[in-house]
């Protein structure tokens, strides 16, 4: 087996609850020899003494940390008349958001509907409303003449709303700006879309990344959320839409009703062995739009060590396998560039069209609100926007450095540019970075990846105090 007596004395010195237990005790009896159980565990020690493990928390945009600086009017006139002509000979990326599923699965806590028959109108006017959005923005000074670097499309599973409707905004979105042979065009869905008709028509379309919800391909845990294909299904179409030249990336989601370590890790091996590009990893969140769904079938029973002893697996395999974190909870191989996730890297400006979707021009912040204000407000000719902020000097100074612990690396001179070197120093002691022997970067560990929103914080809060005292 691969743990020592040694590392389950370690193990042992610890009080635990019998849930925190049991997690223990199954990663130390179903760890293949490939994992080292010893390295998990002095990440584990280490995180124990300064952080609470399940009190885990994601980094938040800026408009959730405090509120709007204007409402929608009054960000559309910021942005209209100074901050998106700032930049103009600058690329750009592009998110458009489309809300609607074929069905809302009971997992899910992200802003969609179903469509069904009742839903034909709405769903016509949503489109029309974006098509119009579209055209609006366009008319901002430059924005059609600044290159684009990737045009996302999320959801929601965008493409379900059908070919003639769907292929209406892609083609909108190449007449507005300005694409190439080289801009990336992204999709999110579902392998229930991953027949050869669709994969066809997405080609046609132009798009060369997709990125699928698969969540697991343990078939008992399948089943519990109400997945229809069995996992032999799912790895025939992922296998399928790379035969056809997608880069093709995947949503994993820890701490799934049923799911076990033996079948967490079949899960990224199976996936591995067909070729797939990219892996994202979230854990199950609850909210109220999934929260009787997760009561009801026990999605939370196993605990917040579960799912961090997952990540921990999942950082080991597959960076084993060459794959490589180019966002926190991102591993991916080099055809996968992750474009949309790291627009911020590259000092993009992202702009986000379509209901709740979110975007930065420079320093200035927007968001736009829920489907049905979205549709009436634009309507009359204007983007629907929920409202808007300039970042603040502080904000703008910390940046750099919230940036690179976003996409996981983090150099050695921002470090030295704050004079936060006791504060590298401490995450290195912490084993949330590791140092990389090539360059004078850092990137993040599994616990740097688990522990982001903390070490954001500590990066904020040493810069405000201008101190990074460990």
């Amino acid at each position: 087996m691969n743990p020592s007596p040694q590392i389950s004395d370690s193990f042992l010195n610890y009080s635990l609850t019998s849930q925190d237990r049991l997690a223990w005790e199954e990663l130390l009896s179903d760890a293949p020899d490939c994992i080292s159980v010893g390295e998990i565990l002095s990440q584990w020690q280490m995180a124990k003494r300064h952080f609470a493990i399940s009190n885990r928390e994601l980094p938040l945009p800026v408009w959730r940390q405090r509120r709007f600086d204007h409402d929608g009017n009054r960000a559309w006139h910021e942005l209209s008349s100074g901050f998106v002509s700032e930049t103009s000979a600058d690329p750009i990326s592009i998110y458009i958001h489309i809300p609607f599923c074929d069905r809302r699965c009971g997992f899910c806590d992200c802003y969609s509907m179903p469509l069904g028959k009742a839903s034909t109108d709405i769903e016509g006017s949503y489109v029309n409303a974006l098509l119009g959005e579209m055209e609006t923005w366009r008319s901002v000074r430059q924005i059609d003449n600044r290159p684009v670097t990737t045009v996302h499309f999320g959801g929601g599973t965008p493409s379900c709303i059908g070919e003639a409707h769907f292929g209406s905004i892609v083609r909108q979105c190449r007449a507005c700006y300005t694409t190439t042979d080289r801009t990336e065009f992204a999709l999110e869905l579902t392998t229930s879309l991953l027949d050869d008709k669709h994969l066809d028509a997405l080609h046609g379309w132009g798009f060369s990344r997709l990125h699928i919800g698969v969540q697991t391909l343990e078939d008992e845990a399948r089943l519990l959320i109400g997945r229809k294909e069995d996992s032999a299904t799912v790895l025939k179409k992922l296998e399928r839409a790379i035969q056809l030249g997608f880069t093709v990336s995947t949503d994993i989601l820890l701490g799934l009703p049923g799911q076990t370590i033996s079948g967490f890790l079949g899960t990224l091996s199976r996936l591995v062995e067909v070729g797939v590009h990219g892996f994202s990893l979230y854990q199950l969140q609850m909210s109220r739009r999934n929260r009787k769904f997760i009561e009801r079938v026990g999605g939370k029973d196993r605990g917040t060590l579960f799912e961090y002893l997952l990540f921990q697996l999942a950082e080991q395999y597959l960076t084993s396998h060459n794959f490589r974190k180019n966002h926190f909870d991102h591993f991916s191989l080099p055809e996968d560039r992750n474009l949309y996730c790291t627009h911020a890297s590259r000092k993009e400006d992202l702009l986000a069209l379509g209901t709740t979707a979110d975007g930065a021009f420079g320093y200035y912040h927007y968001r736009h609100p829920a489907i049905k204000q979205y549709i009436s407000k634009t309507e009359v000719g204007l983007p629907a926007l929920e409202g808007g902020m300039s970042e603040s000097s502080f904000e703008k100074r910390v940046r750099p450095g919230v940036v690179s612990l976003m996409v996981a690396r983090i150099s050695d001179a921002t470090f030295h540019d704050f004079d936060a070197v006791a504060l590298r120093d401490a995450w290195l002691e912490c084993l949330l970075l590791k140092a990389d022997p090539q360059s004078d970067e850092f990137s993040l560990t599994a616990n740097g990846s688990w522990f982001i929103n903390e070490m954001i914080e500590q990066f904020k809060n040493g810069v405000l105090r201008d101190t990074f005292i460990h």
